[in-house]
């Protein structure tokens, strides 16, 4: 029977498990007395030494094999963005992402680590962010530690596994998602969107949106608000007429960005409605009294439905607001 090959992680705790630790002297064996002290020292000496310079490159290794497995705290600022981002710059802004920066603040750094693969050739050794992006952005912005994972990963594996852990966690927003597909489909790490979902284990028609919607024009994008703005329900009929009507769709996003600039707020469903030129949905009406809402008005098929609150309506005023209608429509 061949013997099991011992890994470089056992042979390191082998070979440096007794290494500095004292004898107790209870149940040593008895030492034996040499017949010849030069002899014996000079061969010591040389096994000592072989044996120390074994030991201690199972170190080295054991070192840079623990190392891409435990979570070390790292300066920020050594730290930067891959080109394989799968976060939007505004996600970095917000509520989300304040309450984020005042727990890593109140905490002294991330608790949850991140992933980073460290870029070859730089001193100091700098790194790439694999995952936990958010994090890391809101330790730099505080000053305080980045503490992550360190592993030398391939583009495509550091790919992969931001995309699941960013599943798992914080997920992605529609164009954050599309964004993310379509720079793996420009630098070659997947030959189409179906070997991508495949390997993703995503839905192939869902990752085909996600690409439609990343590569609209750039002065579609930003008409809106905010790119994370855009919803997937929203891609056919923006794809759709850009493709028809280019310079139509161009002029009316040029229009909203230019009353943006003025100072306009304009919602992101209108901004929709306006570059494909599909009439908005009136807005509810409400009746309110002493502050309260208490019938809610919309407009339907051409009839206005009104809808009580719960409770508003009792036999005696239901009786009054039907004298009332009457007299209205009489």
């Amino acid at each position: 029977m061949s013997e099991r090959k011992v890994s470089v992680k056992d042979r390191a705790f082998q070979a440096t498990a007794g290494l500095n630790v004292p004898s107790t002297g209870q149940g040593a064996p008895a030492p034996t007395r040499s017949r010849t002290g030069p002899g014996t020292m000079v061969a010591h000496l040389a096994t000592e030494s072989k044996a120390l310079v074994e030991n201690s490159e199972l170190r080295a290794q054991l070192m840079e094999y623990e190392g891409s497995l435990i979570a070390k705290p790292l300066d920020p600022t050594l730290v930067s963005r891959s080109e394989y981002t799968n976060r939007h710059t505004d996600t970095f802004f917000g509520p989300a992402f304040e309450e984020l920066k005042l727990e890593i603040r109140g905490t002294g750094g991330n608790q949850v680590p991140g992933k980073v693969r460290p870029i070859p050739g730089t001193n100091p050794q700098q790194y790439l962010v694999v995952w936990g992006q958010r994090r890391h952005q809101a330790c730099l912005e505080e000053g305080l530690p980045f503490t992550a994972i360190i592993e030398s990963l391939t583009d495509k594996a550091a790919f992969k596994e931001a995309d699941r852990e960013n599943r798992a966690r914080e997920d992605l927003r529609p164009y954050e998602q599309g964004m993310s597909y379509l720079k793996a489909l420009e630098k070659k790490l997947y030959p189409s969107v179906r070997a991508l979902a495949d390997d993703l284990e995503v839905s192939a028609s869902a990752a085909a949106m996600a690409v439609r919607l990343a590569k609209l024009p750039e002065v579609v994008l930003d008409a809106f608000p905010s790119r994370l703005d855009l919803q997937f329900r929203w891609t056919s009929d923006l794809s759709d007429t850009v493709e028809k009507e280019p310079e139509l769709i161009e002029s009316a996003a040029k229009e909203i960005l230019a009353e943006r600039k003025a100072g306009k707020a304009i919602p992101a469903a209108e901004v929709f409605a306006r570059l494909v030129r599909k009439p908005q949905k009136p807005a509810a009406q409400a009746i309110e009294i002493r502050g309260k809402k208490l019938v809610s008005i919309t407009a339907k098929g051409g009839r206005h439905v009104f809808a009580f609150e719960k409770d508003v309506l009792d036999a005696t005023r239901l009786s009054k607001l039907q004298e009332a209608i009457k007299k209205i429509l009489a």
